[in-house]
């Protein structure tokens, strides 16, 4: 007898999952719980099976953007383009649903370093945007890019009541501004500087300890030469190959000076841009994830 109450409450319960009667704020708290813990591929695994069992199309629709979002988050792009496409293809007539899968694209792009793709593709889902959140992600790709009047022009467009959301704004134009007022070194001035003294580029980028091994390099590979000439020059009359093989070490070592100060400039730019649009991308999305668990 037990056993058959036993059946009858299993049979009820597995008719009502199938019957789609479990409602989406209850039964996508385990996978919810899966994402604030961080683990995400176990998250991907349980949506894709409530999304197997889904009742209706707009739940069906919901958890494959959650497993979008979570392979977004656990940095799988396979996955994340698989489901995003698919909702921008069966997802047309929901609006919210072309907004988060544009979004979910962009913020991978911008993250990968990709901000032209990221751009077109969140510009796609402030389009259909119904919440301020596609324009952050915006405006911080636009920090990516070291547009920085277009990202402050971006950010000023928000409206929003949320306090968080308004700090986040704040932050926001704080780092366009900061972005605008860093002093970003030229290539051309330090490829001169390190031409005419070996190490002066590397120094000039704010990278003193490359600066001195180049001027101590080419700097002893120099007077290397010096020596093997008037060594020859005295025993032989003129310079030979013994000068030729120097110089030409020097040489060598002098092109890569310069070059090293080319890219000694391009790292040190590129780092301050990507330091500031890391700032940035970290708090939209953590303000991005909390908005996604609390919703109900």
């Amino acid at each position: 007898m037990k056993f058959c109450y036993l059946l009858l409450i299993v049979s009820l319960f597995s008719t009502s999952i199938f019957a789609g009667e479990i409602p989406l704020k209850h039964s996508d708290q385990y996978g919810r719980y899966l994402v604030r813990e961080g683990d995400f591929h176990r998250a991907i695994d349980e949506y894709k099976k409530q999304a197997f069992f889904a009742a209706t199309d707009t739940q069906r629709f919901e958890y494959m953007l959650m497993i979008a979002r979570c392979s977004r988050w656990a940095g799988d792009d396979e996955s994340l383009h698989r489901y995003a496409e698919h909702l921008l293809v069966y997802g047309k007539n929901h609006p919210y649903i072309l907004e988060e899968a544009h979004l979910q694209i962009g913020a991978m792009a911008a993250y990968r370093g990709n901000s032209d793709k990221a751009v077109h593709s969140l510009q796609q889902a402030v389009q259909f945007s119904i919440s301020p959140l596609p324009k952050f992600y915006l405006a911080a790709t636009y920090l990516q890019k070291a547009d920085w009047d277009q990202a402050q022009s971006v950010t000023e467009t928000i409206t929003e009541a949320d306090d968080q959301l308004v700090n986040l704004k704040n932050m926001l134009i704080g780092l366009s501004q900061t972005g605008r007022e860093y002093r970003f070194k030229s290539r051309t001035t330090g490829v001169l500087l390190s031409t005419f003294i070996p190490g002066a580029g590397q120094f000039y980028a704010d990278h003193p300890v490359d600066g001195l091994q180049a001027f101590l390099m080419v700097g002893a590979l120099a007077a290397m030469s010096v020596v093997a000439y008037e060594y020859e020059t005295d025993k032989y009359g003129s310079a030979g190959g013994l000068f030729a093989v120097s110089a030409g070490i020097t040489g060598i070592f002098h092109f890569a000076n310069i070059v090293g100060a080319d890219k000694t400039v391009q790292y040190r730019n590129m780092r301050l841009r990507h330091d500031i649009f890391t700032r940035a991308y970290n708090a939209v999305d953590s303000e991005y994830m909390k908005s996604v668990l609390q919703t109900p």
